[in-house]
């Protein structure tokens, strides 16, 4: 065993985590009591709820005398115990003041009980009305059983506050728990005669998880295991006091709930989330009702010493690095011990190294619902020396006891953690961080978007959506036969008619439900000259495709002269309607959102709406009533829209977005994506658009590290709405009653707005085939095996999803995870560049759309019957030469 050694013994007693001997002073004194009330209410309201059941077969309620005087008692005896914010502290709760203490432990009284009583009775009591005569009295005495065992356990975890304990200490305190749940179990068994039947746990496996409801119970808002020691004076210059998220993302910032698919639910509180200048905190609420966290997450920490590149941290340039077994951050699946491909940089978005974070980001996205383990050792300064860990993970590693009770809680967790680890082959000894996260449910991404979807076409039935012509334009430029303009109508699911800034309408199921009203959507199609012979009749019918507009664009780019172009020249007519929540009438909700973040969950709800906008337009241009039955949409009487199928096409924003309707989409099954992307939390410090909305952030949030924080927080709802949540789920394990959809990636080498990266980790999320070769010979690139992981095409034509790199002679993105630099005429890169790029100030976002390979390529996929050709030339890379 490693013990600890007196100057770690001394931190520790600095820091607040050990308690003297002698006579309790005030912060031992409030240390003694966050245990005592917490536990005395634990038993109180368990007794209370056992007697509300046994009488009226239901729980208390906020008006019970016996429970609501109980919860009251919590912040009376904090209140008198802890005086100030430096007890508080001192107890572990910071940044808690005294009353906003007593709160907290209140609730989570409240909280956990509840969940014992409906762990045994059901959510509403039901299991208790069905058990009978003696299954009842056998649920009731367990819940008396089950409230005393957790109560004693957390009496447990504090028995070190005002006394100063060792590793002996902690070993009896591990027997003492053991004993106390065997005795529980018993006592259960004793009055049960099937209690596994009743509950569907035995009272061994019962007893262990009320015992372990003690951590939740007395956690903290602030998670205190990345507290890293540096060189630089604390509170001066270049200090380091870690962050209260960090480490992220972590189950000790969620809860148990038995009704949500992963068993836990996030449970943020207020204080422990960023503040904007004006000290307002994020408002958790809308974060909360995920069961888990993003599928591609930012991992976060936070240690300004360590240097990762002497580390031998695994960088963007060697994903297989971290597949290493040696490798000094491991990812690893709880259930297999399966290493997961990830990179580790540091922030360099921010000036300040102290706020610097560490960042970790997933090779391919993570499955739903499923636990994994973070493990960092090896971390060394820039003179190689090794990186201590921070105090509170020592105290665990190294079974140092601590006076402080939500420190104490979680200590039994860590241990199991680092038998996990240690099965897994990671060294307890060598550890100097480890934490574990839950990602969230396709429920808790995905059954929003899926219920609008059902119910919406159940409410359109087989009718066709109700739509409007209000304008028919005929340029004549040699391309556009017509141009239409008009409106159509989508079952409503937000508040305020759908307004820019409006929110999702919710049921008690916290699923969005309609009214009875319509949103009204506006469309733009564009018809070519090739769908007619010669601007008139016959009609040559042309195949159908939506189009998905740019960065918070709208219907207009639907008639851009790329667009026309590729419908001209392969004979589609392309319908596009604004992508609501993210369209240009979205930009005051954007910049709300960046002045007070509580707001960014009302940007996500309206885009929920815009993605199922553009499943109607799909319906609406195929259907026999559809736009097609317009005289707008004919030539001689005849449509020119062949409605044997539907397809996609998008750019940029309508490129990433294109990757979330096709996980929702039932008539549309190949898409063709164009400069894509996902993650926007990867996503936006590495493109050029984000740096207008980036001062704004920067001048509410100047702190390095609480930007992180909000990036990482934004993608757990972003999820619902970015194809970051659905892209395992997209060509197959698809949701329910969904076809299994074809994808062709259109990816500019060296973009400067969307970062290829991310493509690459969409690819290995959804088995998408790379094109190769990738690059031309001699193209330099930093990565020791580019595209790893991704398999290639082996012969053509294919039919799968694909991946194709389109180089317009840009050099490689920076690896530092910044946007690349603007390129001047004058420097000596410029010649390398196509026109194309030179055009557009050497960005080659534009190129590929307006290659002609690029989009024969692009029409020989968009077929019934379509498949990826190589349009580039067997052993030729792909050239965006062309403007």
């Amino acid at each position: 065993m490693r013990l600890p050694c007196t100057s770690f013994l001394l931190g520790l007693a600095a820091a607040g985590l050990l308690a003297s001997r002698g006579a309790a002073g005030p912060e031992e004194s409030c240390q003694k009591a966050t245990a005592s009330a917490l536990a005395r209410c634990v038993r109180t309201v368990a007794d209370a709820e056992a007697a509300c059941f046994r009488k009226s077969g239901a729980a208390c309620g906020e008006a019970d005398a016996r429970r609501a005087r109980a919860l009251s008692r919590v912040g009376r005896r904090i209140e008198a115990r802890c005086t100030g914010a430096a007890e508080v502290a001192a107890a572990g709760y910071a940044p808690l003041l005294p009353a906003e203490l007593g709160a907290r432990l209140a609730a989570a009284c409240a909280r956990e009980v509840g969940q014992i009583s409906a762990r045994l009775f059901g959510e509403d009591g039901e299991a208790l009305a069905g058990a009978g005569d003696e299954g009842a009295q056998c649920l009731l005495a367990a819940h008396g059983r089950a409230g005393e065992l957790l109560g004693k356990a957390i009496q447990t975890a504090g028995r070190c506050a005002g006394r100063l304990c060792d590793a002996a200490d902690l070993d009896r305190a591990d027997a003492a728990l053991e004993a106390l749940e065997q005795r529980a179990a018993a006592k259960i068994e004793g009055r049960c005669e099937d209690f596994a039947g009743l509950v569907g746990a035995d009272a061994a496996s019962f007893a262990r998880e009320t015992a372990d409801r003690a951590e939740t119970a007395a956690s903290a808002p602030c998670d205190p295991l990345d507290r890293v020691e540096t060189g630089a004076p604390p509170g001066g210059p270049g200090a380091a006091p870690g962050h209260c998220l960090f480490p992220f993302p972590n189950d000790y910032f969620s809860v148990g709930d038995l009704g949500s698919p992963t068993g836990r639910r996030l449970a943020f509180q207020r204080e422990a989330l960023p503040a904007n200048q004006a000290g307002v905190h994020i408002d958790p609420a809308r974060w909360n009702e995920a069961d888990g966290f993003s599928v591609g997450p930012m991992l976060l920490f936070h240690d300004p010493d360590a240097d990762l590149g002497l580390s031998g941290a695994p960088p963007i340039t060697d994903l297989a690095a971290s597949l290493d077994p040696a490798s000094p951050v491991l990812l690893l699946d709880a259930e297999t011990g399966a290493q997961q491909l990830l990179w580790v940089e540091r922030d360099a978005s921010h000036e300040i190294e102290a706020e610097q974070g560490l960042v970790g980001r997933v090779g391919a996205n993570l499955e739903n619902g499923r636990r994994y383990l973070v493990a960092v050792r090896g971390l060394v300064d820039a003179q190689g020396a090794p990186r201590p860990a921070g105090a509170v993970f020592a105290a665990y590693r190294d079974r140092a006891p601590t006076a402080q009770l939500p420190v104490e809680a979680r200590r039994r967790r860590m241990e199991r953690l680092f038998a996990e680890l240690e099965a897994f082959g990671v060294a307890r000894a060598e550890l100097q961080l480890a934490w574990e996260f839950t990602t969230q449910s396709v429920e808790s991404t995905a059954s929003r978007l899926l219920a609008m979807r059902d119910d919406a076409f159940a409410i359109l039935g087989e009718a066709a959506p109700e739509f409007t012509v209000d304008a028919v334009d005929e340029p004549g430029d040699g391309q556009t036969f017509r141009r239409i303009d008009g409106t159509f109508q989508v079952p409503l699911y937000l508040d305020d008619g759908g307004e820019p800034g409006s929110t999702l309408r919710t049921g008690p199921d916290g699923l969005p439900v309609n009214e009875g009203d319509f949103f009204t959507a506006r469309y733009r199609c564009v018809v070519p000259d090739a769908a007619t012979t010669a601007g008139g009749p016959p009609a040559v019918p042309a195949r159908a495709s939506l189009y998905g507009h740019g960065l918070l664009g709208s219907i207009s780019e639907t008639s851009a002269s790329h667009v026309r172009r590729f419908a001209d020249d392969h004979n589609f007519v392309l319908c596009g309607t604004d992508w609501s929540g993210f369209a240009d009438e979205d930009l005051p909700t954007v910049y709300k959102v960046l002045q007070d973040f509580s707001n960014f969950p009302t940007f996500i709800d309206r885009q929920h709406q815009g993605v199922l906008n553009f499943l109607v337009l799909a319906r609406l241009m195929i259907h026999p009533d559809g736009l097609g039955s317009h005289a707008a949409f004919q030539v001689g009487g005849e449509s020119v829209i062949d409605p044997s199928g539907v397809y996609y096409d998008g750019n940029s924003q309508g490129g990433i977005m294109g990757g979330v309707v096709a996980a929702f989409a039932q008539d549309v099954e190949r898409f063709v994506l164009g400069v894509p992307g996902m993650n926007y939390s990867t996503l936006l410090y590495r493109s050029t658009d984000f740096e207008p909305f980036g001062i704004v952030l920067r001048a509410g949030h100047p702190n390095g590290l609480d930007r992180l924080a909000m990036l990482a927080l934004a993608q757990i709802v972003w999820d619902r709405t970015d194809p970051n949540g659905h892209v395992r789920h997209t060509t197959a394990d698809t949701y329910p009653n969904t076809p299994p959809k074809k994808l062709l990636y259109h990816v500019a080498f060296g973009d400067h707005q969307v970062a290829p990266v991310t493509v690459e980790i969409a690819a290995r999320s959804n088995g998408a085939h790379l094109r190769t070769p990738a690059l031309a010979p001699g193209k330099v690139v930093p990565e020791v095996t580019p595209y790893f992981g991704i398999p290639p095409i082996l012969s053509y034509p294919f039919d799968g999803s694909a991946v194709v790199i389109w180089d317009s002679g840009n050099p490689a993105p920076p690896i530092e995870g910044v946007p690349p630099p603007e390129i001047p005429p004058t420097d000596p890169l410029w010649p390398t560049l196509s026109p194309c790029a030179q055009n557009w100030d050497s960005d080659p976002h534009e190129c590929p759309r307006r290659a002609p390979e690029a989009r024969l390529q692009k029409s020989e996929f968009l077929r019934e019957d379509g498949a990826v050709v190589d349009t580039c030339g067997s052993g030729m890379a792909c050239l965006a030469p062309t403007f």
